[in-house]
């Protein structure tokens, strides 16, 4: 096998596994921080279980990734003679390691959509989620406003 590949490749799973570490200990943290507030609004509590949720689906993703990578350098010399020498037709036997190595990167292929997936569905809810809580924080701030005003006429008016 190539130094390089394998330098590449390890590097790259390390860093999958380190980020679906992080993920995990943040998906946990939020767990626990939803046991024990008991104060959290409940849209903000069914948005914090869907995070989790989706989070979670990112995290095992993840790993699966790293496992596929890593899982490659064990079958690599396996799957590095497929080719038939010459005019020689292929072998039931490298037909078969053909179609292996065909669902396994197919596979590593999708898990990446559905990663890329989830994390954009993730950033899209959290964006929702910011843009609700913005929209929530401007109207309470415009009904406080207006009171503030209601008041200050209602002093203006006394005085007079």
């Amino acid at each position: 096998m190539n130094p390089l590949e394998l330098a590449v490749g390890g590097t790259l799973a390390f860093v999958l596994v380190a980020l679906a570490i992080f993920l995990g200990t943040r998906v946990k943290a939020t767990k626990q921080s939803l046991r024990e507030r008991t104060d959290i609004a409940t849209d903000e509590r069914i948005y914090l279980h869907s995070q989790i949720r989706r989070r979670t689906w990112c995290v095992v993703l993840l790993v699966g990734l790293a496992l596929l990578l890593i899982g490659n350098f064990l079958l690599e010399p396996a799957f590095r003679d497929l080719a038939p020498e010459g005019d020689q037709k292929m072998t039931e036997a490298q037909r078969s390691k053909v179609s292996l190595f065909v669902f396994y990167w197919g596979t590593a292929v999708a898990m990446l959509f559905m990663l890329l997936g989830a994390a954009l569905f993730d950033a899209i809810a959290t964006a929702k989620f910011g843009m609700r809580q913005h929209r929530q924080l401007e109207e309470t701030h415009y009904q406080e406003l207006q009171a503030e005003a209601a008041r200050i006429r209602q002093r203006r008016a006394e005085l007079n």
